[in-house]
């Protein structure tokens, strides 16, 4: 049988729409596992080809939503009263202890990808040693629901555990959306504390989304990035590392990478 032939055969057999729906849900126990790590975030724009910011930043879930500890601004280390005013922020949300959880009203929309858009299998690919189900979405005409509208999708998603492990999204028509929970598959993200959590981008717009397993099983973000014309914005996440206390994030570990 030739490749093609193998590949109708594999897709009559799946059905991407069921896929992509579980690969949506029932991430509980996923988010629970992160709770316990901390991880940096570097972040930098580019517009038509000049850097317009560049900064890094530590990351963890210990209380509330996302709390985005500054560590750099333009490459530089932060120094002095700014580096002090980022530790007394950092204590003061420990202290607040905020343990619960708000769900983000995106991950709603989310759910309902498999009946409001179109979906196509294409097969599959392996990424790190583990096979992938490759499906293609397109919203369906008449479709007027917020955020999913506008979007269509070419996603990776891991045949075994059913996290999206990457995803290439086009903006078909301008959306606004909340930080980036649609693009985060099964990953449930709350909101994030003292961030901006809106943005919009055009028609024509494209971002990927890289995920990553540690080894654990738990999954989590990789590398992020989005182009809109002649800008571009790339997140990169990495050393993501356990914390036995509170009091850990409060200093540096110098751990190595994970």
């Amino acid at each position: 049988m030739t490749r093609r032939g193998m590949l109708a055969l594999l897709g009559a057999r799946v059905d991407p729409a069921v896929v992509l729906d579980q690969s949506v849900t029932l991430d509980e126990g996923n988010f629970e596992r992160l709770r316990g790590y901390v991880w940096t975030s570097e972040e930098k724009s580019e517009s038509r080809g000049k850097v317009t910011r560049q900064q890094k930043f530590e990351i963890n879930l210990v209380s509330g939503g996302l709390y985005w500890r500054k560590l750099e601004h333009n490459g530089k280390p932060l120094g002095g009263a700014e580096a002090e005013a980022e530790r007394r922020r950092l204590e003061s949300h420990l202290r607040a202890g905020v343990k619960t959880r708000v769900r983000r009203e995106e991950r709603d929309h989310l759910e309902l990808l498999a009946r409001a858009h179109s979906v196509k299998y294409l097969g599959e690919e392996t990424i790190d040693g583990r096979a992938n189900h490759v499906i293609t979405t397109e919203p369906l005409k008449g479709n007027h629901m917020p955020l999913i509208a506008g979007l269509s999708y070419k996603l990776w998603i891991d045949q075994k555990e059913l996290h999206w492990r990457r995803a290439e999204i086009t903006f078909v028509k301008p959306v606004e959306w909340l930080l980036h929970q649609l693009d985060l598959g099964r990953i449930c993200y709350p909101y994030s504390n003292q961030i901006v959590n809106t943005g919009k981008l055009g028609k024509g717009a494209r971002r990927t989304v890289e995920m990553q397993r540690l080894e654990d099983g738990t999954w989590t973000l990789n590398r992020m990035r989005t182009e809109a014309g002649s800008f571009t914005n790339e997140l990169c996440y990495s050393q993501y590392r356990r914390f036995a206390s509170e009091s850990q994030l409060l200093v540096d570990s110098g751990e190595p990478p994970r």
